[in-house]
């Protein structure tokens, strides 16, 4: 009785402590302590009622260890189940093949491993070693249980629970011969190197399923950087074709007043010069904005704005020198300005107005972006927003701009009210 609540009280710290370990959690000591005696509580009395190797047994196990688990660490569920199973495996391989090893060097029978004897202290000891051992130098080293996808998962725990019937069946044969002797001996064997090998498969198939995740997400992340970049790009290209635009108007008006003042018309050249006010205006207003990035981008939205017969108010009051990438300001105000520029698009042309503040406040650049919008249509923070109907090709617009505020560090705060859009950001200055 005293060695079957030593062997469960180890059995729950080990399985405990093995899933801590993959999952590089931190707990608090009580909770952790309270929760391996209640489990080794439990498994006594399963043991004590259904024996050492019963399979239902163990599903009762397995749930109960599941459930303090997760008031533990708050994990996901399918993924503390497939860890719990994981140690479990671990815990019978290792017990399987030091009991073999056990019987077949000392010539004692099988039966007697499962008394209250020398043997099973010593069976006891080298088990709960061992494994600690391979927690601690192979688990600990490749945590890659935590990066594998939901959906990835399923099939492995119906790979691992497969696994735990083919140990369970080596117990039982192991459990019900007297001695390892002849046949017995190999049939025994080999049982336990299949189970050895399954293991080993499924860690295997773990870490290849992880490494192509790890794949598939750098390549996910080097198609949003391509994608940003080119998105900078063609912001860049606009900024060239306006100010190619500009000198090119800018030309026609020097043109224009030479020829109107070298005819001596000049009432004619006062008038056109009184023309020209307003495109002076908007220009000394673009160009008080000590930042070139916002100072161009903001113009060519302007012109877009006006394209899509859209008024885009801004006001940029900047006290502070930014030190944030370019790259992030363009991705930031041009998705931003271009969704809003957008929204515009499908409401009535009197309500087309878009509000922009850009200003700094302590440490913080305030981005604040405003524009009436369709009252039908409501925004919902998932990966992707898009009201568009080809979705697969669209809606990375907010998404890149939360990760930029995310990547320096800011905030961003959504209000969709029924006609109006609102979206304010916070960056630090740094």
């Amino acid at each position: 009785m005293t060695l079957l609540l030593i062997g469960n009280l180890l059995d729950s710290f080990l399985i405990f402590w093995c899933v801590k370990t993959m999952f590089n959690a931190k707990s608090k000591t009580l909770p952790f302590l309270l929760a391996i005696i209640i489990q080794s509580g439990i498994n006594s009395l399963i043991n004590m009622k259904l024996g050492l190797v019963d399979f239902h047994g163990f599903i009762i196990m397995l749930s109960t260890v599941t459930i303090l688990l997760k008031i533990l660490y708050k994990r996901q569920l399918l993924m503390i189940v497939f860890s719990t199973i994981i140690g479990m495996i671990l815990a019978g391989v290792i017990e399987l093949i030091v009991g073999a090893l056990i019987t077949f060097i000392f010539r004692v029978p099988t039966a007697e491993l499962l008394e209250s004897n020398g043997f099973r202290l010593l069976g006891i000891i080298l088990s709960k070693m061992l494994f600690l051992l391979v927690v601690e130098c192979i688990i600990s080293k490749n945590r890659y249980i935590m990066k594998i996808r939901e959906d990835h998962l399923y099939v492995l725990c119906l790979i691992a629970l497969f696994n735990i019937i083919i140990i369970f069946m080596a117990f039982e044969v192991y459990s019900n011969v007297d001695n390892l002797v002849g046949n017995k001996v190999i049939y025994v064997i080999e049982i336990g190197l299949a189970a050895i090998v399954f293991s080993y498969l499924v860690l295997i198939i773990v870490k290849k399923i992880t490494q192509l995740n790890q794949n598939e997400w750098i390549w996910k992340i080097r198609e949003k950087e391509y994608q940003n970049h080119i998105f900078y790009i063609k912001n860049m290209e606009d900024m060239m074709m306006t100010m190619k635009s500009q000198r090119h108007e800018f030309n026609n008006f020097i043109n224009a007043l030479y020829g109107l003042l070298y005819q001596e018309k000049y009432d004619e050249a006062k008038s056109y010069i009184l023309s020209l006010t307003e495109e002076v205006a908007v220009v000394n207003e673009m160009v008080s904005n000590p930042n070139p990035v916002i100072t161009a981008l903001i113009n060519i939205k302007k012109i877009k704005a006006e394209q899509c017969k859209t008024v885009l108010n801004s006001q940029v009051s900047l006290t502070k020198k930014i030190l944030l990438e370019n790259l992030d300001l363009t991705i930031i105000l041009g998705n931003l300005l271009d969704n809003a520029i957008e929204a515009s698009t499908k409401i009535d042309e009197n309500k087309r107005n878009i509000d922009l503040e850009i200003f700094s406040k302590g440490c913080n650049l305030i981005i604040c972006i405003s524009n009436y919008k369709n009252s039908k249509e409501f925004f919902q923070w998932s990966r992707r927003f898009t009201s568009k109907n080809n979705k697969e090709e669209h809606g990375f617009g907010l998404y890149n701009v939360a990760q930029i505020v995310n990547k320096n560090q800011g905030s961003i705060r959504i209000e969709d009210q029924e006609y109006v859009f609102k979206v304010i950001i916070h960056l630090p200055i740094k």
